[in-house]
């Protein structure tokens, strides 16, 4: 490995930590996790696009606009591919394949109870295009990628679970 794409991969190593570690601080603290970024995300990506002509939000419907974000990070060689497959009513699962940071950061740092920044950027996509709070939802992190569901925030369930958790104590 070359040292520019040493450096490259370490500086995304840095920001996934840094990203990583706020998700478990807010979630320790406040008890919520991602939902609290994706708002801030969705205004930030906003900003970017209309300044940068960033074309996150490319396409008339949520699956034309994840398709063009995909397109974009294939063609930077970020991924390999992503898929986005609608799995209910309001549910998807995004599976990010061949990830450029996932040996180097997956291996070293053992993501666990955090979102994958990738997935994060598809849930501000998803919000803008459903006008819908997206639910707080963690990446499943393989050797290669990541597996995240993404879903409407449905207090309700929400509700439902905190009432069983405090029956079962």
């Amino acid at each position: 490995m070359g040292s520019e794409e040493s450096a490259w991969l370490n500086v995304g190593t840095l920001l996934h930590g840094l990203l990583f570690a706020y998700q478990k601080a807010t979630k320790d603290l406040l008890g919520s996790g991602c939902e609290v970024f994706v708002q801030p995300t969705l205004d930030i990506l906003a900003k970017i696009h209309d300044k940068d002509d960033l074309k996150l939000f490319r396409g008339k419907t949520l699956e034309e606009a994840v398709a063009s974000f995909s397109k974009m990070l294939t063609n930077a060689k970020v991924v390999r591919g992503i898929t986005f497959e609608k799995t209910g009513p309001e549910k998807y699962l995004l599976r990010i394949g061949g990830c450029a940071w996932a040996k180097h950061i997956h291996k070293e740092l053992e993501p666990k109870d955090v979102t994958c920044p990738l997935a994060l950027i598809v849930m501000a996509i998803y919000r803008k295009y459903s006008g819908q709070k997206v639910e707080e939802t963690e990446s499943k992190y393989l050797e290669e990628g990541t597996e995240t569901e993404i879903r409407s925030f449905n207090p309700a369930l929400v509700w439902r679970s905190a009432e069983q958790t405090v029956e079962n104590t």
